[in-house]
């Protein structure tokens, strides 16, 4: 079984159709569509109903939106988890950047043209060009997907229990974090920048003591460095409450890390930025060795 992403645009009637077709051949699909955590799909017209009219102004400040932010790592996550992308044509830039981008780590990439399109050189860069569904269902069953190994250990380890989660009424909760220096090395790392403009390669190290040290004495906030990509946060994909040693802990899907407002009824503090964990459900098949 391997991990599709089939990358396309929202207006090609088959995708839903290959979707469902590539998961009865046994193949986990990301649908974005559908998303797999049950969250509602992000959309340009929940900051704008007017945003096709918008300038390169209003379109940078709209890419540093919070909903923007949290709807991009949803995507991003599934499409860097995915073994094999499918570009579905016809399609549009983003599809064909998701598609690029997964080449760029080395990523089987397929492009399925079902009926005629323009010719495009650079799709020399990807593994195959087919034409039917069918060809490319031998393809995925026939293919053997080189597995990356999991870090040892990718979940974080909260206080508490579940009761003190607050209930997002749509599957998930949110648990937030205050902005304090442990909670910062544990959910962030720092980007390294090479001075070598050959060198594309984004390498990070853990955020230091130092680190925080000279940002508070800069007055630099964690929200202008996530903004500045001077730091990213942590692939973590669990975490477990470690209130009850009586029996293994479990652990539940971290399905989003974001810096936002504090809510009242989180009983976070208004008007200050936290770290906002959104959590979905346990994970039977993860446990703790």
């Amino acid at each position: 079984m391997a991990k599709i992403y089939v990358a396309s645009s929202w207006n090609n009637i088959h995708q839903q159709q290959l979707v469902a077709l590539i998961r009865s051949h046994g193949h986990q699909v990301y649908d974005f569509h559908h998303p797999d955590d049950q969250k509602e799909c992000f959309w340009w017209t929940d900051l704008d109903p007017k945003w096709k009219e918008w300038g390169l102004e209003q379109i940078t400040k709209a890419l540093s939106h919070p909903k923007t932010e949290r709807g991009f790592q949803r995507h991003f996550n599934a499409i860097r988890e995915a073994d094999v992308c499918v570009l579905l044509l016809p399609c549009g830039r983003s599809a064909h950047t998701e598609a690029g981008w997964l080449k760029g780590l080395d990523k089987k990439v397929v492009v399925l043209m079902e009926q005629p399109q323009e010719a495009e050189l650079m799709y020399k860069l990807f593994d195959k060009v087919m034409a039917t569904p069918e060809e490319l269902l031998r393809y995925l069953d026939a293919i053997k997907v080189k597995k990356n190994p999991l870090p040892k250990f990718d979940a974080i380890i909260l206080a508490g229990d579940t009761n003190t989660l607050t209930d997002a009424n749509n599957g998930t909760f949110i648990k937030y974090l205050k902005v304090k220096p442990c909670w910062i090395r544990k959910l962030l790392l720092v980007r390294i920048r090479s001075d070598n403009d050959a060198d594309k390669t984004q390498k990070t190290q853990d955020v230091s003591n130092s680190n925080i040290r000279s940002w508070r004495e800069n007055n630099i906030t964690i929200d202008s460095l996530l903004k500045a990509g001077t730091v990213v946060f942590k692939r973590i994909t669990h975490v477990k409450f470690g209130h009850d040693h009586s029996e293994p802990p479990a652990f539940f899907k971290l399905l989003d890390i974001a810096l936002d407002f504090g809510k009242p009824e989180w009983g976070a503090p208004e008007n200050e930025k936290v770290f906002v964990l959104t959590i979905g459900e346990k994970d039977i098949n993860v446990t703790d060795k």
